[in-house]
């Protein structure tokens, strides 16, 4: 993706830094503002609004999470995107910025691949269509995954497959024998993470849930039958 014709305002207080960053982001087309504090960068901002924010954490007065949560109630800067560029290496700092809205972190010293490469898939992602399905409304992924059920009960079944049932996760498992026994689909559910390999496929057991006694009888007997 071309950067050229985008804009980028970097908040940092290091001239330093903002002058190295200035020659990776113009290296590349970028349009580049800078400021040395937040007060300064919010100013910029309400005179033009960039595609993309650099921002460091670590500065005086007022430091870049502060820039960030002043950003989460100002709805003409919530759709810039803010890319984190700093000294900070602590987890809580990482943690508080993505949470606070960072599209991403990099850890001063930079290189300027990945600075790019970081800036080029904020921009990507930016411009890609977003649609939010209405609550309620949101549609279902359905896969079919052939299976070996190789102990049965009325209660659980072991199965061994090539894809891996996540704990809670809940499955239908369709049989032609028992669709014979007018007993359709019926609904797996994995209770933890306990998954053993066994030549290249998972073995799990997992709960039959919602039997009617009628189909638990039903599946009583079949199981009966081929014991």
């Amino acid at each position: 993706m071309g950067l050229q014709g985008k804009s980028v305002l970097m908040i940092d207080d290091d001239p330093e830094f903002r002058i190295l960053l200035r020659r990776i982001l113009e290296g590349a087309g970028i349009e580049t503002d800078e400021a040395d504090s937040v007060q300064t960068g919010l100013t910029q901002l309400k005179k033009k609004v960039p595609n993309l924010v650099i921002l460091d954490l670590s500065m005086p007065q007022v430091d870049g999470l502060a820039f960030l949560r002043y950003r989460q109630l100002k709805p003409e800067l919530q759709h810039t995107p803010v890319l984190v560029l700093s000294g900070r290496t602590d987890k809580d700092s990482i943690r508080e910025a993505i949470a606070l809205g960072a599209a991403h972190y990099i850890v001063k010293p930079i290189k300027a691949a990945d600075v790019l490469q970081k800036i080029r898939k904020i921009f990507l992602s930016a411009d890609t269509p977003r649609f939010k399905f209405p609550e309620g409304k949101e549609p279902e992924l359905r896969a079919t995954i052939p299976i070996t059920a190789e102990r049965m009960s009325t209660n659980a079944v072991e199965i061994l497959g090539a894809a891996k049932v996540e704990a809670n996760e809940r499955v239908q498992l369709h049989s032609p024998a028992l669709a014979e026994k007018n007993l359709g689909a019926l609904s797996l559910f994995c209770p933890n993470l306990i998954v053993e390999m066994h030549e290249g496929s998972y073995r799990q057991v997992l709960e039959i849930r919602g039997l009617t006694p009628d189909h638990e009888k039903i599946l009583r007997d079949w199981i009966r039958k081929w014991k």
